[in-house]
């Protein structure tokens, strides 16, 4: 008998909303309008940073940590925000 190993979750190029808890991804915030870039920038979410999400809200919404902070995120919000495999650099 010959078990079935799964495949490792593709984490290219997609909203934050559709990571699965426990994925680590680099955000891109290109998307979000101005003043939700400025604000999720105040919160530390700022382009580039590597996050970690290790919850979902019943709404939606993610929890998403960056350092040692933990920081909660609608669910429209995390829409908006890309999330990126973190091989990938924004930068280049």
């Amino acid at each position: 008998m010959t078990l079935a190993v799964p495949a490792p979750v593709a984490l290219a190029d997609r909203p934050l909303v559709d990571v699965p808890v426990a994925a680590q991804v680099r955000l891109d915030t290109s998307a979000c309008a101005p003043s939700c870039r400025l604000r999720m920038a105040e919160l530390g979410l700022r382009a580039g940073s590597v996050v970690t999400v290790v919850g979902r809200s019943s709404g939606g919404g993610r929890v998403v940590q960056v350092g040692t902070a933990r920081v909660a995120v609608d669910r429209l919000t995390a829409c908006a925000l890309r999330a990126c495999p973190v091989s990938v650099d924004l930068f280049r």
